[in-house]
């Protein structure tokens, strides 16, 4: 199947701070990451980046386009380490169970919710990941604003 997901080519990569989303993810060189709905890939090359030397990097999406401008970005930094998968992340993923470090969902989750999906990729990322790994999940607050998703599918404040 590669129908475009609702919000293919939308990213929140430009709303975020990188250093301190990174500083977070807490990567080190040989680990190995899974950005799960990776879209267009504006994660997976800086996380690329932060497992060299040695480490990996899976970006998983069923957009094929997407997959196509992650392949580019990487090769265009010279990124040797990022592997594409086309695969809907609410089905089984062709990879061995815990794989990776850190399994990344990006501002996906509310998308998945929203489609009634979100059980199927939460699964999976917790398949993937290692015992001792990380499961991150970016996501927006829920507040009114131009940016981000509709409210009705962003995750409740916590105090």
């Amino acid at each position: 199947m590669t129908r475009k997901p609702v919000a293919a080519g939308k990213s929140s990569f430009k709303l975020i701070d990188p250093e301190k989303v990174f500083d977070a993810l807490a990567l080190r060189s040989g680990e190995t990451a899974i950005d799960l709905g990776c879209g267009d890939g504006r994660y997976a090359p800086a996380m690329a980046a932060q497992v060299n030397p040695g480490g990996k990097v899976f970006g998983i999406d069923l957009w094929a386009e997407g997959l196509v401008a992650l392949n580019l970005a990487a090769e265009d930094r010279g990124l040797t380490n990022v592997v594409t998968l086309q695969n809907d992340v609410t089905r089984p993923i062709p990879l061995p169970d815990r794989t990776a470090d850190l399994v990344l969902l990006a501002t996906v989750l509310h998308d998945l919710v929203l489609e009634g999906a979100a059980a199927g990729a939460l699964s999976e990322a917790r398949r993937l990941v290692k015992p001792k790994g990380r499961l991150a999940v970016l996501e927006f607050r829920k507040i009114t604003g131009p940016a981000g998703p509709p409210s009705r599918s962003a995750w409740p404040q916590r105090s």
